[in-house]
């Protein structure tokens, strides 16, 4: 599992937002944001696909998430 974190994007309402993430193999994912109280967990099926198009699908989902929570208000 790699662990990241800190970073301060994407965005929220206009802002940054501050999480951490773990990242899996086979697209496997959870992106954790304290300030939201959100947990964003993902299995899916990327196994032995290391592209960037993998990981870019992980990210997307995480990004799609923030979007639909900040226009419900």
């Amino acid at each position: 599992m790699d662990i990241s974190g800190g970073s301060a994007a994407p965005l929220f309402n206009g802002r940054e937002v501050h999480w951490a993430a773990a990242l899996g193999r086979g697209g496997q994912s959870i992106r954790i944001v304290p300030e939201l109280d959100l947990v964003v967990a993902v299995t899916a099926g990327y196994y032995q696909d290391y592209s960037a198009r993998a990981f870019q699908v992980q990210s997307g989902i995480f990004k799609d998430v923030l979007r639909a929570i900040s226009s419900t208000g």
